[in-house]
């Protein structure tokens, strides 16, 4: 039984695994707009 789980674990992998990468981006994206704001003026 323990094989069928593995061998299925695509759709509710892939639905909790986006959750993350995009968090870095949230706190990447605030960040260049600051540096951008600091460097124009």
């Amino acid at each position: 039984m323990e094989e069928d789980i593995i061998s299925k674990p695509t759709p509710p992998s892939v639905l909790k695994s986006p959750p993350r990468p995009p968090y870095i981006a949230i706190k990447i994206i605030p960040t260049g707009f600051f540096v951008l704001l600091i460097i124009s003026p």
